[in-house]
């Protein structure tokens, strides 16, 4: 059994498209009329449409692991959370079989939006609020800005294919961002 960790002091920054939901994923037969078959992206703002969409869940399961073994939190860095609530997003992970959805999203949940930013930006206007208050991190994303951002470490980017997503080695990369060494 892990511990949660209250002071969210570790914190995983994910981004959807791409790390928990690549291009291959929309060929999924839960998918595939959701997302190929609505070329204006109509889905966005349909929440009933969103909480049918099926995640990687080899990616959903690491996911689950990397929260348990490093007792981190979670803040999502992704334009779904334009379109959804907290408790939408909640949901939508709960139903991809994320099992802490209720407990190891951070208090401060998203990363800022703005138009003129890059997700690096995003992140690291995240982290400036909690300087000295996080321990570790590790970004999922696949938006290259999070490697060349100089406030962001690269050591702590799995850096997702938009097309494939996370790769197996990079799954046991994130164990290691953590220092955890006998993950299973």
């Amino acid at each position: 059994m892990f511990r949660l960790n209250l002071t969210g002091d570790t914190i995983i920054f994910v981004d959807i498209d791409g790390p928990l939901l690549p291009a291959r994923m929309h060929y999924a037969k839960a998918n595939y009329d959701i997302v190929v078959g609505d070329m204006e992206c109509s889905w966005q703002d349909d929440f009933e449409k969103k909480s049918r969409i099926q995640f990687d869940p080899c990616i959903i399961n690491a996911l689950n692991k990397w929260v348990e073994e490093a007792e981190a939190k979670i803040v999502l860095s992704t334009n779904w959370t334009k379109y959804s609530t907290k408790e939408e997003m909640q949901k939508i992970l709960s139903l991809n079989g994320f099992d802490h959805a209720y407990t190891a999203l951070h208090a401060d949940w998203k990363t800022t939006k703005h138009k003129a930013w890059t997700r690096g930006e995003e992140i690291s206007y995240w982290l400036s609020h909690y300087r000295g208050a996080i321990k570790n991190y590790m970004i999922l994303d696949d938006d290259i800005s999070v490697l060349n951002h100089p406030h962001l470490d690269p050591k702590k980017v799995l850096l997702a294919d938009f097309f494939d997503g996370i790769t197996w080695r990079q799954i046991f990369e994130g164990f290691e961002i953590f220092g955890i060494v006998d993950y299973k």
